[in-house]
């Protein structure tokens, strides 16, 4: 009991207690730090192992030693009369009781702020491809996408987007984990076994809370009846949560099935028109095709060449105008057979905001996709992209913010909210928002230089041109010539001559080598580098051949991003191009 009264007197009990909770604080705060600032990962342990290593330090440092009126003293050199111990003591509750307040106000946040999952919520994995082949891979994925969209379809039932959902594909995660990441109580994940015309699918829905398997199920079935077997594996889960399923729409639109070759183009065209290169859309898009031409009665098919397009005319050194044909025809034909395809509907939305400038019209068929289809992330972020483009910018965030809530792990969603926060001048809620997309894909190239401008805009130049640099780094040096206007900005905005004269170097060879793959990225350039006359031009030619990007020409030169100076905003010439797009002047 002698040396507890001692250690109590001499405040090492006190110590162990505020050294314990302000190092829990310290990591809590450097993990975020090092999350938003895209730190190296060994920044982490390095601090926990110094917080180990001073710990014994700060020990040894309350036994021995005494703070005093005079400053610190051996505390056996300090007089009984003359210790100040009761007083140090006092302090020292009182900064140990305000760091546990802290503590416990951000564990709070951190466990029970957002609350707990739906209790009616699941995420549907991507199935294993259990099959000889792994070119077989598409048929696996194209179960999983197609029983998300059968649960999808439950009312008040919170489903969680493809992108997320198919964000684990291949990775050794456990279910606890994946459930907190994607905020959901329930898990349904399988496998896919593949032969010729036989098809076996085995499935098993699991709660996350306590990793107990709630139902499972394998099918042994022909390709014929592949939609029957999906809607079997569908109506079991329901049960198994004690849900209603309600009736579910012929897949085409129509009574009947679709052609079982048909179907397996289209799955495999949908696998591919996913990828990130012209190559993997333009064989995407080659399946989907024939998937019409088998069976041009299967709505989905259209919806899909549809979408496919939109992304490829960002790709595509072709004026937009000589690709959007398609895209709207195959959008046309697919609500001609199913006028309820919410599919459609978002494709056809983004034809009119992208290549169209019909912002009424994009704004209505829209929110027609929204209605029918509530639970796919597409519309809402495409919705919000539209709303930054007409300055709207409230709407715009909370439209983000849905597609956000849908699909957390979608790089379209999150960079529609970053990109609503940096054009509406939350500079710094855009630097955190692309920093939790970085955190999310460490390789997107976009989130490293939105949030370098957003950096260079709050004139912190020294993390902008870190980031930029890593941008480089990521693209070769290229990238594309929208990518190299948004890296001209960030060294407008901070005042890089050199670099700036390099990027315009790269854009000169890029339009001498015909690889301009949208006239804004150039445009932007020249803005940069003060060529307003070439701007203009530049300018022009992004309306002219409907750049997919001119949507952004209002807001992207608001006086707060310091891009444009008055000369270009109160051009009429550049008024006159505002005007022809039906966007706010600034």
């Amino acid at each position: 009991m002698g040396l507890i009264s001692e250690l109590r007197r001499r405040n090492v009990l006190r110590m162990v207690v505020l050294y314990a909770v302000a190092a829990w604080l310290i990591m809590q705060v450097a993990e975020v730090i090092i999350g938003l600032a895209n730190l190296p990962e060994w920044i982490g342990p390095t601090i926990l192992g110094l917080l180990a290593v001073g710990f014994p330090i700060a020990l040894i440092f309350s036994w021995f030693y005494e703070l005093t009126p005079e400053g610190i003293s051996l505390e056996k050199d300090v007089a009984a009369a003359e210790s100040i111990m009761h007083v140090t003591s006092r302090r020292m509750d009182f900064i140990v009781i305000s760091l546990l307040c802290a503590a416990v106000i951000l564990f709070t946040y951190d466990k029970w702020w957002i609350g707990p999952p739906p209790e009616q919520s699941i995420a549907v994995l991507p199935f294993v491809n259990m099959s000889n082949d792994p070119d077989n891979e598409y048929f696996s994925d194209g179960i999983s996408e197609e029983l998300l969209n059968v649960l999808a379809k439950i009312e008040d039932f919170r489903v969680t987007g493809r992108t997320s959902s198919f964000s684990f594909k291949g990775k050794d995660t456990d279910i606890q984990t994946i459930g907190e990441k994607l905020h959901v109580q329930t898990i349904l994940e399988g496998s896919v076994r593949k032969a010729g015309d036989q098809v076996r699918i085995t499935a098993q829905l699991v709660n996350v809370e306590d990793g107990y398997r709630l139902w499972s199920e394998t099918y042994d079935r022909n390709l014929n009846n592949i939609f029957e077997v999906q809607d079997e594996i569908a109506i079991a889960v329901v049960s198994a949560l004690r849900l209603e399923l309600p009736t579910r729409p012929a897949p085409s639109g129509r009574t009947g099935g679709v052609d079982p070759t048909a179907y397996r183009h289209y799955l495999q065209g949908r696998f591919l028109a996913h990828g990130s290169t012209a190559e993997e859309i333009d064989l995407g898009l080659a399946h989907l095709r024939e998937t019409s031409r088998l069976d041009p009665s299967f709505a989905p098919a259209y919806a899909a060449i549809a979408d496919a397009m939109i992304v490829k005319a960002f790709f595509s050194t072709s004026p937009s105008a000589e690709i959007v044909g398609e895209a709207r025809t195959a959008a046309q034909s697919a609500l001609a057979l199913n006028p309820d395809l919410a599919e459609a509907y978002s494709a056809l939305a983004s034809i009119r905001m992208f290549f169209d400038f019909d912002w009424p019209g994009s704004e209505d068929a829209f929110r027609k996709a929204i209605s029918l289809g509530p639970t796919s992330s597409t519309p809402y972020y495409r919705y919000a992209n539209l709303l930054t483009g007409l300055a709207r910018f409230d709407e715009a965030v909370r439209m983000a913010e849905r597609a956000v809530e849908i699909d957390p792990i979608a790089i379209g969603a999150l960079h529609a909210f970053g990109l609503a926060k940096l054009f509406g001048g939350d500079f710094e809620g855009a630097v955190a928002a692309f920093g939790n997309a970085i955190e999310v894909h460490p390789d997107w190239t976009w989130g490293y230089v939105k949030k370098s401008l957003a950096h260079a805009l709050i004139g912190q130049d020294t993390e902008a041109l870190s980031l930029a640099e890593q941008t480089e780094k990521l693209t070769g040096g290229w990238g594309s010539a929208f990518l190299q206007g948004w890296l001209a900005w960030v060294y407008s905005v901070t005042e890089q001559d050199e670099l700036l004269q390099r990027v315009a170097e790269r854009i000169n060879q890029g339009i001498e080598d015909n690889r301009i793959e949208d006239p804004f990225g150039v445009a932007v350039t020249y803005l940069a580098i003060g060529e307003l006359s070439m701007a203009l031009d530049w300018t022009e030619r992004t309306v002219n051949e409907r750049s997919p990007n001119a949507v952004f020409w209002s807001v992207g030169t608001a006086d707060h991003l310091k891009l444009a100076p008055a000369a270009f905003r109160e051009s009429p010439r550049f008024i006159e191009l505002l005007r022809r797009m039906d966007l706010p002047e600034h």
